[in-house]
């Protein structure tokens, strides 16, 4: 028997099928047709795709430091490189003409010590190297910091801008010093301490440090030397250390600042010996110890012996100790038997009282008279220092008499005798005593009792002085000079002869021509001839009775 083969089926036609069809196969034509581009512009040679790029961005600037270490206290050259080239690869910048730079400190405490530095043109990609110098403090902290590069340019043949740069450099840490402090004891005109106190401001410890200081005045010094030096083993970063040197200033310099150069050398962590650079340092020395002298006053005159007082003023800032005030004399005029008066410890601003016994010479000038009053003390060294000379300007009076003469009765005849009767009065200011007078007469005049006597007299007091005084027979009738002198003790004790005084005598002849005596009055003669009479008459009586 033979098979039987059924005939196929009609395809029936779906619309949806069909239009996802036709979709589908349109998607696979474009996607086959971009695979077909990418793949002709891939075979395309590198170099006809960069001749055919073109500027299409601003000039940007990128740069960085080569070295950017920063030496402190010193001129560090910092080298920068910067380059027109923008972030996007893909991008390409136009050229920057004019170009010029600057670098500026911006905030930082750094000095730059180059002006504007020009480059020209720089294209897309082109670089340059620019060298600044730039100098940062001794002391600045251990960091980094930004400088700024201004960089000044054009494009398009128009358009002029700025573009800035971060610079960044860095201080590396270190041992750093610095002065914090100075102070001193030192007066003008003596010695005492200068200290100085230094502190490692920086990072890193410091060992075996020798602080050497040297004076930059002639009138300052360490030892009769300009340099003295001190040592510290250990310094840690951050630590203060105070060294301290004895100083002298000069008698004659002035009160004012003195500076010190300060030299530290040191060890580095490393054991690296260094020398740090020059520091330098001041001090203000305490004012010199002065005094003065007040209320001077003045008993001294000619020919005699008196006395000047005064105060002695410490007007100083310090305790001046033991003291003691002396006095010079005007050469030839004066005299005195102690010219040192000790005054002991004068406070600042302390008062002590002086005097001094002065004589002066008879044939010295009254009037005012230059004397100098110096005054030596301890200073807080215990060193012994004298202060400036002080003038004292002191008044001699002219020379007195010490007593006052008066004559009370004085009057001779010629060839008689009589007495000179004269009031003596103390015209100082102190009791004398022992007080002996003695007359000096001269021919026709003589004297069998030249001399009187006073126990004292208190001043103001007076008494009255009796000589004998003879005229001769042949004596003119006229005033006659004689002199008086006064050997007596003053008040300290001591024996003076006073200078000659001149009183006169005057010879007269009695009116009645009767000569009588000098002294001797007519009732008195009367007297003496009752007198006799009555003792004649007595006598006669007496010897009557004794014949009886």
């Amino acid at each position: 028997m033979g098979r039987s083969v059924a005939a196929p089926a009609p395809i029936s036609a779906d619309p949806d099928a069909v239009g996802a069809a036709r979709r589908d196969l349109t998607m696979k034509s474009y996607t086959a047709i971009l695979v077909a581009v990418l793949l002709v512009l891939a075979a395309l040679p590198v170099s006809v795709a960069g001749q055919q790029a073109e500027p299409n961005h601003v000039p940007v600037f990128r740069a960085y430091v080569v070295d950017p270490v920063v030496e402190p206290g010193v001129e560090t050259t910092v080298r920068v490189v910067f380059a027109n080239d923008p972030v996007d690869t893909e991008d390409v910048a136009k050229p920057a003409e004019n170009v010029r730079v600057r670098l500026s400190p911006r905030n930082t405490p750094f000095t730059v010590r180059t002006g504007d530095l020009f480059v020209g043109t720089m294209n897309d990609s082109d670089t340059r190297e620019v060298a600044f110098r730039v100098e940062a403090p001794e002391n600045v902290a251990a960091g980094e910091y930004n400088l700024r590069l201004d960089v000044f340019y054009e494009f398009d043949n128009a358009h002029r801008r700025v573009y800035r740069l971060d610079v960044p450099v860095r201080i590396e840490e270190r041992v750093r010093f610095a002065v914090v402090g100075a102070d001193s004891s030192v007066p003008v005109g003596g010695s005492g301490a200068v200290a100085l106190t230094l502190r490692n401001t920086g990072e890193l410890d410091a060992r075996n440090a020798v602080v050497a200081v040297t004076a930059q005045s002639v009138d300052v010094s360490f030892d009769g030397a300009q340099t003295a030096s001190s040592f510290a083993a250990d310094w840690p970063a951050g630590e203060n250390r105070t060294f301290v040197y004895d100083a002298t200033l000069d008698s004659e310099a002035s009160v004012r600042g003195y500076v010190l150069g300060v030299a530290v050398a040191y060890e580095d962590p490393d054991g690296a010996r260094r020398q740090y650079p020059d520091l330098a340092a001041g001090f203000i020395p305490s004012p010199k110890q002065s005094f003065s002298v007040a209320d001077v006053t003045s008993t001294l005159r000619v020919g005699d012996e008196g006395r000047i007082e005064g105060v002695v003023v410490n007007d100083g800032s310090a305790l001046a100790r033991n003291a003691v005030v002396t006095l010079s004399l005007p050469e030839g005029s004066a005299t005195a038997t102690e010219t040192e008066y000790a005054l002991g410890d004068l406070e600042p601003g302390e008062r002590v009282p002086f005097s001094f016994d002065v004589g002066i010479s008879d044939d010295a000038d009254a009037g005012p008279r230059q004397f100098t009053a110096t005054v030596a003390y301890r200073d807080a060294e215990g060193d012994r220092r004298t202060g400036d000379d002080i003038d004292l300007r002191v008044a001699v009076a002219a020379a007195t008499p010490e007593f006052g003469v008066t004559v009370d009765e004085g009057t001779v005849a010629p060839g008689r005798n009589g007495q000179l009767r004269v009031t003596v009065v103390n015209d100082r200011d102190e009791t004398l005593t022992d007080i002996s007078a003695k007359i000096y007469l001269e021919d026709p005049l003589s004297s069998t009792d030249s001399e009187a006597f006073v126990d004292e007299l208190a001043p103001g007091e007076s008494a009255t002085l009796v000589f004998d005084v003879s005229a001769a027979r042949g004596a003119l009738e006229k005033d006659y000079p004689v002199e008086l002198d006064f050997r007596y003790d003053d008040g300290a004790g001591e024996t003076t002869i006073s200078d000659a005084y001149r009183v006169p005598v005057r010879v007269e002849a009695p009116e009645n021509g009767g000569g009588l005596p000098f002294g001797l009055s007519a009732p008195l003669v009367g007297a003496a001839v009752l007198l006799a009479a009555v003792g004649g008459a007595g006598f006669l009586v007496v010897r009557r009775r004794g014949r009886r």
